[in-house]
């Protein structure tokens, strides 16, 4: 319901002349009424959309210790692990002369940054942090799970840089990607689309906007349709109090120092991930992200450290586990 305030003045002249005097009064009148949407808009027509859950069927693969190096290989060949140089290298990558953090890091420029920084102006160290987050073979397991925790990986990518008032200044936006109208895919659609919302009330973090595309089906002309893995990409953005605070993914050689190692899941997920990828296989088995309060608790952490410059690098572990990211902030140095 809207509550609605209008005032209304009439000016009732009751004016008599004595003595050339003229009196006039005045009457105010306030009043007010409340009014349901259902008065702007009538009675719109709803939807309703009849679906069924179909519980996916994925194998574990089987895999051998003594083919570890083959398997990291094979996972650093990944297009969703490699390089992205071939993307970034043809690109502007400081027009404007406000980009603070761009995507190339180290000594030899490979596009590994957690996040980019755009710097309000030319003088102050204010800036506006931007970045991605994504799980959509996860999703394809457990679209719950997936979608929390696309967002977490769209957190622990913008949590490198020093965030103004805390991570709830944190907005973020939603895109679905969703293979819509077949069986199965409206209550996955529905299911992940409720999870993500109620993981971000929880954790403190509005998602004010986004956008969809429902249509992620290509049909043949022989009958046959190829799906699009159902995701959800959540884009991250926040202002950012200091940018020469902001985290580099590159390791610093400091024999002082030491790596921590922190998961926001409750066990480690090896299925949905690149090496499963590698060996044409899902897996099945999700474990779930920590509680919203024990997150929110490590990101305040993280932040508190940055801005008392305790932290000497820090990088996200994405699909290519916790041995691929150690190798990349190790890769961008010369020796």
């Amino acid at each position: 319901n809207i509550l609605f305030s209008l005032s209304l003045i009439l000016i009732v002249s009751s004016s008599f002349s004595s003595n050339s005097t003229i009196l006039v009064s005045n009457l105010f009148i306030f009043f007010s009424f409340i009014l349901g949407l259902e008065d702007f808009f009538g009675s719109s027509p709803k939807t309703i959309i009849n679906d069924r859950k179909i519980k996916p069927k994925y194998k574990e693969p089987k895999y051998f210790q003594k083919l570890l190096i083959k398997y990291l290989e094979n996972v650093l060949s990944l297009e969703s692990v490699a390089c992205k140089d071939w993307l970034t290298n043809k690109v502007d990558r400081c027009v404007t002369g406000r980009v603070a953090t761009q995507q190339t890091v180290g000594e030899i420029q490979l596009p590994l940054n957690n996040l980019g920084v755009m710097a309000l102006d030319f003088k102050s160290n204010r800036g506006i942090a931007t970045s991605i987050g994504f799980s959509p073979i996860v999703s394809l397991i457990d679209e719950k799970k997936g979608a929390k925790i696309a967002l977490l990986k769209s957190l622990t990518n913008i949590i490198w840089a020093p965030i103004e008032k805390g991570i709830t200044n944190i907005s973020l936006s939603a895109n679905w990607m969703w293979p819509a109208n077949n069986i199965g895919e409206n209550t996955r659609l529905y299911n992940a689309v409720k999870e993500i919302s109620d993981f971000a009330i929880k954790l403190g973090i509005n998602i004010p906007t986004g956008k969809d595309s429902l249509s992620m089906t290509q049909k043949y002309s022989d009958g046959k349709k190829v799906l699009s893995p159902g995701t959800v990409i959540v884009s991250a953005a926040s202002e950012v109090s200091d940018i020469n605070k902001t985290i580099s993914p590159v390791l610093k050689k400091d024999q002082d120092s030491e790596l921590i190692y922190i998961n926001f899941c409750k066990g480690l997920n090896i299925s949905g991930s690149a090496f499963y990828q590698t060996l044409t296989s899902l897996g099945n088995t999700v474990h779930n992200t920590k509680k919203p309060k024990e997150i929110i608790n490590i990101l305040n952490v993280i932040q508190d450290l940055i801005k008392n410059n305790q932290i000497l690098s820090g990088h996200d572990v994405s699909s290519g586990g916790l041995i691929t990211s150690l190798l990349e902030m190790n890769f961008a140095n010369s020796n």
